[in-house]
């Protein structure tokens, strides 16, 4: 029997109307207000995560956390009585991921009935098979960005909220020593609906087989943490 690939989760967005409750007042956190009815400082937010404000956020804040970590925490004009908590880069190679990981540990147990709105998985290879390339070519065109192919549908205009796939070069933007290359798939709220942290395992079986319908290849996706 073929062994699964190995593939690990690179983000998880969380939303819940009470997310700045985890935060505020709390001596481990400091909340900015990058975005409000009075605030507007989109140069910070893109200096912080490398992206610009859109215009379907509504409110947006930083979190500052005691180990040195940056959060984004925003509200979206669609769902404006939700807030959604990014944990973006959780398996990157850095010293930040591991922080990144050390941080959501200590806030699981707090986080479980929160709604899970995306859920970005990354396949890594030396160099991604060809195989891979032409399964994904069945149904859906290469759109090449910067140093990023986007694998669009037909249908698909620039955002699906049900599967997203890129493929890039992960030694050039992360500075690796050695070859690396990422397909990486973003599990969108129409993929997730109605599931919760506490379904994360639930959600990784679901995950499994859409990836292997898209490129005829077993994966396994690692445990965040031992509990989880």
């Amino acid at each position: 029997m073929m062994r699964s690939k190995k593939v690990n989760i690179d983000s998880i967005n969380l939303a819940d109307g009470l997310m700045t409750s985890l935060f505020i007042n709390h001596e481990n956190y400091i909340v900015e207000a990058v975005k409000s009815p009075s605030v507007f400082n989109n140069n910070l937010w893109f200096n912080t995560f490398g992206k610009s404000l859109t215009r379907n956020i509504v409110r947006a804040d930083i979190v500052h956390t005691n180990l040195g970590l940056t959060l984004a925490l925003k509200t979206f004009s669609r769902s404006q009585r939700v807030q959604v908590l990014e944990f973006a880069g959780l398996h990157s190679y850095t010293e930040h991921s591991k922080l990144l990981n050390i941080h959501l540990k200590e806030l699981w147990s707090q986080l479980q009935y929160t709604k899970l709105t995306r859920i970005d998985i990354a396949l890594d290879w030396e160099k991604i098979p060809y195989k891979v390339f032409k399964a994904l070519k069945a149904n859906r065109e290469p759109f090449k960005w910067f140093n990023s192919t986007y694998f669009k549908t037909a249908k698909e205009k620039k955002k699906n909220y049900y599967i997203n796939v890129v493929a890039y070069d992960k030694t050039i933007k992360e500075n690796l020593s050695y070859p690396m290359e990422r397909l990486e798939f973003s599990f969108s709220g129409t993929f997730l609906k109605d599931m919760y942290l506490k379904d994360l395992a639930k959600v990784c079986e679901k995950i499994e087989k859409a990836i292997k319908k898209k490129i005829g290849i077993s994966v396994k996706i690692n445990p965040l943490f031992s509990h989880a």
